[in-house]
């Protein structure tokens, strides 16, 4: 796993071979607002999120926003990580996944 800070309020969490069951590197990127919490994917599951899960618990005031960039299970299966957040996705991803008779969206 590599953590690296972009910016002043961006860290992209990189998971390597052997971090994951997929071959090659895949990332999620967390946006620190003012009020919020934004991330951008939420990989594969639960495990997965563990380390982004810690590193927003440490400042627990701030609500978390996911926007998911499409509806392919390594980009959506993490979303259940989560509780009591909004899960932003576009139209036709959400679609899919009602079709596949997946819920991709929770408040």
């Amino acid at each position: 796993m590599k953590i690296q800070q972009i910016g002043s309020r961006g860290v992209l969490f990189t998971f390597q071979d052997g971090d994951s069951p997929m071959t090659g590197e895949t990332s999620v990127y967390l946006i620190e607002g003012r009020y919020r919490f934004y991330l951008c994917d939420t990989f594969l599951g639960n495990r997965s999120m563990s380390v982004v899960k810690n590193y927003i618990q440490e400042t627990p005031r701030k609500e978390l926003v996911i926007f998911n960039s499409h509806s392919d299970y390594d980009h959506i299966w993490g979303n259940g990580a989560f509780e009591r957040c909004e899960i932003v996705t576009h139209e036709f991803a959400r679609r899919r996944k009602e079709r596949d008779g997946i819920t991709i969206s929770k408040i």
